[in-house]
């Protein structure tokens, strides 16, 4: 969905958004698109913003967008600018390692639960996303990760962990983009660790699954790139 977004304009992605929901506010809108924004990198890290600019960048007034300035600093996506406006939130690694440790807790819950609730859709999600991780085409696994991620905890069929998984996607997603060197490395490691993954699951060894989800998620955590103090900028 993001990477279609390329090829629009911002007026377009406005329209695509009332079209999906009429009665959407528009500062609801303009934070939808300044976190697009922020996730695909036209809006870098440390990128400073000023109502003036966003307003007519996102064709609104400056009081919605002091709406959505508001809203993107609560939810750590915009941070004060000394005082002078706003600015795009660097990504540090301290963060994003906290992202995975928390994935490390939540993530073979998922596995073992999927292995336990799936059903024969949730099974072909599955491994048709297993097999479009077999590739060492960056944009192509980020894609295909995501997804059999997502598919592990839509099979688990609890709406608390759909919803835990919801709250720190995106941001884990941003974060990917910054852990390019060591995913890349990593491929055939991520093929073939979700692929049993997915044979726990469609067997349904309940512990088999956790053990495995916990493994993969700690092999990640462990990467050098993650590993290093500082920014991932």
């Amino acid at each position: 969905m993001l990477a279609d977004d390329d090829k629009l304009s911002v007026q377009e992605r406005i329209e695509r958004m009332q079209g999906e929901n009429p009665f959407l506010p528009m500062n609801q809108i303009v934070c939808s698109l300044v976190r697009e924004d922020i996730l695909t990198c036209r809006l870098e890290p440390g990128a400073r913003l000023n109502e003036e600019w966003c307003a007519q960048q996102y064709a609104a007034s400056r009081t919605t967008i002091r709406k959505a300035f508001d809203t993107l600093l609560e939810e750590g996506w915009l941070k004060k600018d000394d005082g002078h406006g706003v600015k795009v939130s660097n990504i540090l690694r301290e963060d994003y390692l906290d992202l995975m440790e928390y994935r490390t807790v939540i993530e073979p819950a998922a596995c073992r639960l999927a292995a336990r609730n799936r059903d024969r859709e949730d099974l072909r999600r599955l491994e048709k996303y297993v097999e479009l991780c077999d590739t060492s085409e960056i944009s192509a696994l980020y894609a295909s990760d995501t997804a059999f991620h997502k598919a592990v905890f839509v099979a688990s069929k609890n709406p608390y962990l759909m919803k835990a998984y919801h709250q720190v996607s995106l941001k884990m997603e941003r974060g990917k983009i910054f852990t390019a060197e060591d995913f890349g490395d990593a491929y055939k490691d991520v093929y073939r660790e979700h692929k049993a993954i997915f044979g726990a699951i469609r067997d349904g060894n309940e512990e088999l699954a956790r053990r495995l989800g916990y493994q993969h998620i700690k092999m990640m955590l462990d990467s050098r790139i993650i590993r290093k103090p500082g920014e991932l900028d």
